[in-house]
């Protein structure tokens, strides 16, 4: 079953992809069914070129589901390992890395697809759920974090969009957990917030003059938002805020 499942895990109906075949693996994981063995296997075959990095770098077409629906397992087995952990420092840092390579590579940054009821793509929300579970776990350090918080700055700035569909609220999500756990000094937080205001060289990214900017206030405004709820976050939530403030047009 779980390889039928993974064979059509992005297939275009949504019905079949979303409901059915995720719907169930997330129920199954939550509720204890897997063993470890098979949630290691199915972890190594999320991870592999057929399903994460499936036809990386293409855009506007349906590989697109396979890579975003890859993705969106791995917060369920992270989750999983948290409770009974089954991972090696080897495989853990194999998959933190392989979590940065997508979010870098993924340019397919469409949210909900319209055409032929195709539904969620959503892979950057996807990618940032998974972050936030890595950023959780207690085998990411202060190292671990900020490459997080740097890749999350980089794929907002080199978007070719601007995202709409609560990508920058799912990004924001995992860099809140990144800052109320072991991150760093408050000099290296503001140095991360200072790089927001550059704008990417057209060899990074070819947008109008304003999508990046966009993308970098809306996210910071989130992130505001959500550090504004912890209060020994309250500081860095007012800096945010002005630093968004700073990139208005």
């Amino acid at each position: 079953m779980i390889e039928n499942m993974l064979l059509h895990i992005g297939d275009p109906d949504p019905v079949l992809r979303d409901e059915l075949i995720y719907g169930s693996f997330s129920e199954w994981i939550q509720d204890g069914v897997f063993a470890t063995e098979q949630l290691r296997m199915l972890m190594d075959t999320a991870l592999d070129e057929n399903h994460l990095f499936y036809r990386i770098g293409e855009a506007g077409t349906d590989s697109v589901f396979v890579r975003s629906f890859s993705v969106l397992l791995l917060p369920l087995i992270l989750s999983a390992e948290r409770e009974k952990p089954f991972l090696d420092e080897t495989q853990w840092k194999e998959l933190f890395k392989a979590v940065l390579r997508v979010l870098k590579e993924e340019r397919d940054l469409r949210g909900y697809v319209t055409e032929s009821g195709r539904g969620w793509a959503h892979a950057t929300a996807h990618t940032a759920d998974a972050l936030e579970d890595l950023a959780q776990s207690n085998r990411a350090g202060t190292v671990e974090r900020q490459l997080i918080l740097e890749a999350i700055r980089l794929r907002l700035l080199t978007a070719d969009r601007i995202f709409v569909h609560d990508e920058d609220d799912r990004l924001a999500a995992a860099a809140e957990t990144v800052l109320i756990n072991e991150f760093g000094s408050e000099a290296e937080f503001e140095s991360w917030l200072s790089r927001f205001a550059k704008q990417p060289s057209a060899r990074e990214a070819e947008p109008f003059a304003g999508e990046w900017r966009v993308n970098a206030q809306l996210f910071l405004q989130r992130l505001s938002e959500r550090l504004e709820k912890h209060p020994a976050q309250r500081v860095r939530s007012q800096t945010v805020r002005e630093y968004a403030a700073d990139l208005r047009m």
